[in-house]
C-alpha cells in the first residue's frame, strides 16, 4: 500500500485535503496526501523559469524534498482550458486540436522530467469546466461548450501520451452530462469538485494507481 501521495498543481489538487473528504469516509485518509499548491500555474507555462506564478522552480523546489520512487500526482491545466485555450484559438485564428495539442506537448515534456528523476507519476485529468460566462472569484473565457470540449480534447491528447508512461486518472465523463454541462452536484463551487465527488476519484484510483487502495 502506498505510504503518501504528493499532489502538486494547480488549486486542484487540494481536491485531496481533509474538508473534502466525506466523513463518513474520513479515517485519517487525509494524512496520505502531501498537498503542494503552486497557485494558478498552467500546464502551457511549466517549461518555463520566469513565469508570474513561478510554477515551474516552486515544483522542482519541492520535489527535491520527496523522497525518490514516491508517489507524485500532477494536477495542471484546468486553468489552461477555462481561461487561455479557447482566446488564444481565436486571437492566433488557429483550431482548438491545434492550440490543444500544442499545449498538451509542452506540459507532457515536464511530466517526462519528473519520470526521468525516479517518481512514480500520476496525472490527473482536467475536470469539466463552469457554466458560468461571468465567474465572480475566477476569470473564464468562452462559452462552457468550447471550453468543455477543449477540455475533453486535453484530457484525450494527454491519456495517449500518458500510455506506458505514466498512470493517468480520468473521470471527466462522470462530472459532465451528453450537451457538456457539468453535474453541479459534485463541485462544492463554480470550479471545485467537492466531498460528494470524492468515491468516484477514489473508485477510478483503486482501478489504475500501484498500491492505492483506500
Amino acid at each position: 500500500m502506498i505510504d503518501k501521495i504528493y499532489c502538486i498543481g494547480d488549486s486542484h489538487c487540494r481536491f485531496f485535503s481533509k474538508r473534502n473528504i466525506p466523513k463518513e469516509n474520513y479515517r485519517d485518509l487525509h494524512k496520505y496526501f502531501d498537498i503542494y499548491w503552486l497557485g494558478a500555474s498552467t500546464a502551457y507555462s511549466l517549461i518555463k523559469s520566469q513565469t508570474r506564478t513561478n510554477g515551474r522552480k516552486k515544483m522542482f523546489r519541492y520535489l527535491k524534498r520527496i523522497p525518490e520512487g514516491s508517489t507524485v500526482m500532477l494536477f495542471f491545466g484546468e486553468v489552461d482550458c477555462r481561461v487561455h485555450l479557447v482566446k488564444q484559438a481565436r486571437r492566433r485564428n488557429k483550431s482548438f486540436e491545434y492550440i490543444v495539442e500544442e499545449c498538451v506537448s509542452r506540459y507532457f515534456s515536464v511530466i517526462l522530467e519528473i519520470i526521468a528523476m525516479g517518481f512514480y507519476v500520476v496525472v490527473f485529468n482536467v475536470i469539466p469546466s463552469t457554466l458560468s460566462k461571468n465567474c465572480k472569484k475566477v476569470p473564464v473565457y468562452g462559452n462552457y461548450r468550447d471550453r468543455n470540449k477543449i477540455s475533453d480534447m486535453f484530457n484525450k491528447s494527454l491519456s495517449e501520451l500518458c500510455k506506458d508512461k505514466c498512470v493517468f486518472i480520468s473521470v471527466f465523463d462522470r462530472f459532465i452530462n451528453k450537451k457538456f454541462k457539468i453535474r453541479t452536484s459534485y463541485y462544492r463551487d463554480a470550479v471545485h469538485l467537492g466531498a460528494a465527488a470524492y468515491p468516484i476519484v477514489v473508485e477510478e484510483m483503486n482501478k489504475l494507481v500501484k498500491g492505492f487502495d483506500y
